[in-house]
């Protein structure tokens, strides 16, 4: 509940008067009512205003253990868990994941679109990385990232993945 500063208001005149709202940073998308009134003596006069709220979309691509390293066998390939968080205050649709390997490389999700991720949940998914055929032992940087519509830029996170001869 708040109060708002006094308006002076003539016989038969209007004044316009504005109502700011500030909803908490952890709001929920959704429509709430808000009671608004004006006393003069005894005289009160009220309405309901209608706001809605949409929520804020963001989202974070990280691991369960933060480590951003995994190692493969030359003609082999690595199990790559993440976790796709939902920092926002909205639900996340369609989440998709996508991998940048080096040239050769392929990178593949077992859940390569996240249907749902709810407000401050998490999904996990498994990346597989496989080198190229030819690779040598050394490290290599594999970009990752989850991207939705609602979000602007999707987020990234490179992992350094080492071969090794067999």
């Amino acid at each position: 509940q708040a109060l708002a500063a006094t308006a002076v208001v003539g016989p038969g005149d209007t004044e316009n008067i504005t109502a700011t709202v500030k909803p908490a940073y952890d709001a929920a998308a959704g429509q709430y009512l808000i009671d608004v009134s004006a006393t003069a003596g005894e005289f009160r006069a009220g309405a309901q205003l209608g706001v809605e709220i949409t929520g804020s979309y963001s989202l974070r691509l990280a691991t369960e253990d933060q480590r951003l390293s995994t190692n493969v066998t030359a003609g082999g390939s690595s199990a790559f868990q993440v976790l796709v968080q939902n920092t926002g205050s909205a639900d996340l649709t369609n989440v998709t994941l996508t991998g940048t390997p080096p040239t050769g490389w392929k990178v593949e999700f077992d859940t390569p679109t996240i249907a749902t991720i709810a407000v401050g949940a998490s999904a996990t998914a498994t990346a597989t990385i496989t080198p190229a055929s030819g690779a040598i032992a050394g490290d290599y940087i594999v970009t990752l990232s989850a991207k939705a519509a609602e979000v602007s830029a999707p987020s990234t996170m490179a992992v350094r993945t080492t071969v090794e001869t067999s």
